[in-house]
């Protein structure tokens, strides 16, 4: 049985590793299309990534586990939408020059049960020129989302949406009738936005509980156990902070008792409870790397056998701590079911039952 659970998990470490491996970046190309504007008295003099963060636009998922790999546009944003309008609009040069400043942009993908959603967002300003400064006229946002089985090929098709509306919007905006304040282009250009989180609709924060049964196999004993575990899906740094209390009932090897001059016969089963806490981090939208601490505790009543017959008991609080590494499948959706597999080391001051490792197995509830 062991041994099996052993190639289970060993089988499970190369498969997310290799989609680890095979994980390249997501390159989009926009294909080239016309926007039709009635009226149009304006052409995009160029366009300025104004964002802070300029190493990407986004992630896509891939791979069995939904991997999450950073996108791009292909030439980077500037050169990209430069080159999408240049062929969109018609750029009558007789008209106004326009500079578009892009303050956010951003693709994402979730999933929900047996689909996907994804999303384009884009945030941008509209400013007109007079000699080396600019005045901003309008500033608007566009959101492009959609669900399917697989959106990851759609991105492409929805920035171009989104890159669309916004300039429908800026056409119907009478920015001819605004009186901007003209102030230094490059004070403009130089300008870097910097907008808290990585969308511009706010992701859904809940808090998830989990009900677990596990069975343990380590070198000095095996057993059961319970846990509870909840966390907030709010994420700190791509980490979310669980709490973790638990239950484990425990067969200590019988040779640790008679190697420290025990009886074996008289508390060969012990219990343990845990409470800690550790790091969740997401490998996709149902896979999870959980790295936990827990601190253990327990009461430890032992009877020792001596030379001339007589028999001395001893007690006491046993304390120590736990460390755990485990891969989690958890169910999509709110209700659903959550299986695990790991390993854990454990060090404790207990006479008998000083140090663990092992494997655990885990199933249970998630709501």
């Amino acid at each position: 049985m062991l041994k099996s659970i052993k190639r289970l998990f060993l089988f499970a470490i190369i498969i997310i590793s290799s989609d680890s491996l095979l994980a390249q970046n997501e390159i989009i190309e926009l294909k080239n299309t016309l926007i039709p504007l009635p009226k149009q008295d304006f052409y995009i003099e160029s366009v300025v990534d104004g964002r802070g963060n300029k190493s990407d636009i986004g992630f896509v998922m891939k791979g069995a586990f939904n991997k999450k790999i950073r996108a791009d546009l292909k030439g980077g944003v500037t050169k990209s939408l430069t080159d999408f309008y240049n062929n969109a609009l018609d750029k009558d040069t007789t008209t106004t020059p326009v500079v578009m400043r892009v303050v956010f942009f951003h693709i994402s993908e979730k999933t929900n049960g047996a689909t996907e959603t994804g999303k384009a967002e884009i945030k941008v300003e509209f400013y007109i020129r007079k000699g080396n400064q600019l005045g901003k006229v309008f500033e608007t946002e566009s959101i492009a989302e959609e669900s399917a089985l697989d959106v990851t090929s759609g991105h492409e098709r929805r920035i171009r949406k989104v890159l669309e509306n916004v300039l429908v919007a800026f056409n119907n905006s009478g920015y001819q009738s605004v009186n901007p304040e003209f102030v230094d282009a490059n004070t403009i250009l130089a300008t870097q936005s910097q907008i808290i989180g990585n969308t511009l609709t706010p992701d859904d924060i809940a808090w998830v509980n989990l009900l677990i049964a596990n069975a343990a196999f380590g070198t000095n004993a095996e057993g059961w156990g319970a846990s509870y575990i909840g966390y907030s899906t709010r994420q700190r740094k791509g980490l979310m902070i669980p709490l973790v209390v638990s239950i484990d009932r425990l067969t200590i090897d019988p040779a640790l008792f008679v190697r420290a001059g025990y009886n074996e016969k008289y508390q060969l089963r012990f219990s343990y409870a845990k409470i800690g806490s550790g790091a969740i981090k997401k490998l996709g939208e149902d896979f999870n790397f959980f790295l936990g601490l827990s601190a253990i505790g327990t009461y430890e009543k032992l009877q020792r056998n001596n030379l001339d017959g007589t028999i001395t008991e001893s007690s006491g609080i046993v304390f120590g701590g736990e460390a755990s590494q485990n891969f989690y499948f958890m169910s999509r959706g709110k209700l659903g079911f959550f299986l695990g597999a790991g390993v854990y080391e454990r060090i404790l001051n207990s006479d008998v039952y000083k140090s663990d490792i092992g494997l655990k197995i885990e199933a249970g509830i998630k709501f």
